[in-house]
C-alpha cells in the first residue's frame, strides 16, 4: 500500500519545490490582489507568477541535470 501511494504522490507532486512555489503564489495572490484593489489583473497576476514558479523550477532542473 505504501508503494503505491509512492507513486500516486509522485504523480502530483513530483518536483516538491514547484509544488510549494506555486501553492505559495496562489495563497501570496490570493490575499493581495483584493488587499490591493487588483479584482481586474487576479487572473493575469496569477498566470505571471506561475509562470515564473515553473520557469525557476525548469532552471533548476536543467542545472540539476
Amino acid at each position: 500500500m505504501r508503494a503505491v501511494f509512492s507513486e500516486i504522490w509522485g504523480l502530483f507532486v513530483e518536483d516538491g519545490l514547484l509544488a510549494i512555489g506555486l501553492v505559495l503564489w496562489v495563497a501570496a495572490a490570493a490575499l493581495l490582489v483584493p488587499l490591493l484593489g487588483l479584482g481586474g489583473f487576479g487572473g493575469p497576476i496569477l498566470f505571471a507568477g506561475a509562470v515564473l514558479v515553473l520557469g525557476a523550477s525548469l532552471a533548476r532542473a536543467a542545472r540539476r541535470g
